[in-house]
């Protein structure tokens, strides 16, 4: 594992974002002792929303059996339209899904929230039904590069850790955004999330459980985006998130699993799905 993969360290969200230098009896010796530990994978559930994207979706999951043998944990919040072929192709490697229309509250959401409101809820959903104590949350558009053996023991064992993930910060382009743990890819400490009815994923303070906090919580020139109020929330509960490189586990093909000109995503596939063409998926999630 390469250490420097944690490239900020662990601390609790309101710390500086600037990089701190790690403590010599902290991380990097926790890292060491992990690696003496047996894997903790069957620990973990792999969740994803997927919304009309078959081709991503497959390569998504052919690159996580790649690199992880056996059998895996997964939920997927399906919410493709009736003519995508999304639902056929999970079909065929027998991977169970759920219908994401069946959980979607009735009623139109606010303008400009539709495709949020189908992933925090699709993310809700997906965590308080996981029966593992933790998940790995992916975006379909992830190509994961590498084993995560070690990073499930390190998350496992460090009970303080209740978020892993690239956090993002305020940037010049948004800067009324809150900072977040970025959903394309968060391990994420189920049991916490179900001991509190407030944690979500919910962006938009006009809808779900947690709207009246949230709204007390924004300032006027401040908006929540999925996984704000959660990263918010995790440091008032008092528990950590452990931050690390965007792109060195997995490669996120950002805005893939969204975009409406998929010819050139497509391209992008095809000339790199041969590579894991001899990874066979079927009955490798239940």
């Amino acid at each position: 594992m390469d250490d420097d993969t944690l490239e900020y360290g662990s601390y609790t969200p309101g710390d500086s974002w600037a990089p701190q230098s790690r403590n010599p009896n902290g991380i990097e010796n926790r890292l060491g002792n992990c690696l003496l530990k047996g894997t903790k994978s069957d620990l973990f559930t792999l969740i994803t929303c997927s919304y009309n994207t078959p081709l991503i979706t497959e390569a998504m999951l052919k690159t996580y059996c790649f690199h992880h043998e056996g059998r895996h944990r997964i939920i997927i919040v399906e919410n493709s339209d009736p003519e995508d072929t999304t639902r056929e192709m999970l079909a065929k490697y027998n991977i169970p899904y759920t219908d994401g229309h069946k959980i979607l509250p009735s009623g139109s959401p606010p303008q400009g929230n539709e495709q949020s409101r189908s992933h925090h809820v699709g993310l809700d959903w997906a965590v308080r039904n996981c029966k593992t104590p933790y998940c790995l949350i992916v975006d379909t558009d992830i190509l994961f590069k590498q084993n995560l053996e070690q990073w499930f023991d390190f998350f496992d064992n460090n009970e303080q850790i209740a978020l892993l993930g690239p956090h993002i910060e305020k940037t010049k382009d948004s800067p009324q955004v809150l900072p977040r743990v970025h959903p394309c890819f968060m391990m994420l400490d189920v049991e916490l999330f179900k001991k509190y009815d407030d944690l979500t994923f919910n962006n938009s303070h006009f809808l779900g459980l947690s709207h009246k906090l949230m709204a007390e919580k924004l300032a006027d020139d401040e908006c929540h985006e999925v996984g704000t109020y959660l990263f918010l929330r995790i440091g008032e509960i008092g528990k950590q998130t452990s931050n690390i490189r965007h792109n060195t586990l997995y490669h996120h093909c950002d805005g893939a699993s969204w975009t409406t000109v998929k010819h050139y995503i497509h391209d992008f596939y095809n000339n790199n799905i041969h590579k894991f063409s001899s990874s066979d998926i079927t009955n490798k999630f239940y």
